[in-house]
């Protein structure tokens, strides 16, 4: 599992490389199917079902933003367990990581 250093460092290489508007549209939809896949995980996992980790393995796609939303929001919600239920934070959260 990377650190939240090596993931920072990922994200920013992205924003370097990405215009303003196509970083906001990234984080936007890596936080619109990151937190519905971050919330079926925890259901899953209640159940004892096996996690929904499409967009893990190559060939990357755009289901890859929705496994690497998750993730992130995993990490945040680490730190701050309500955070995932603020949305309109955990969007700014998001963006500003």
């Amino acid at each position: 599992m990377r650190t939240a250093q090596s993931i920072k460092l990922l994200v920013n290489t992205l924003k370097d490389r990405l215009n303003k508007t196509d970083f906001e549209y990234m984080v936007w939809e890596e936080w619109k199917e990151g937190l519905a896949r971050y919330v079926e995980n925890r259901i899953l996992d209640k159940l004892h079902i096996n996690r929904n980790n499409y967009g893990k393995d190559k060939p990357y796609n755009r289901v890859s933003f929705y496994y690497s939303g998750e993730l992130l929001i995993s990490r945040l919600a680490e730190k701050n367990l309500q955070l995932p239920s603020e949305m309109k934070k955990l969007f700014e959260e998001m963006k500003d990581f």
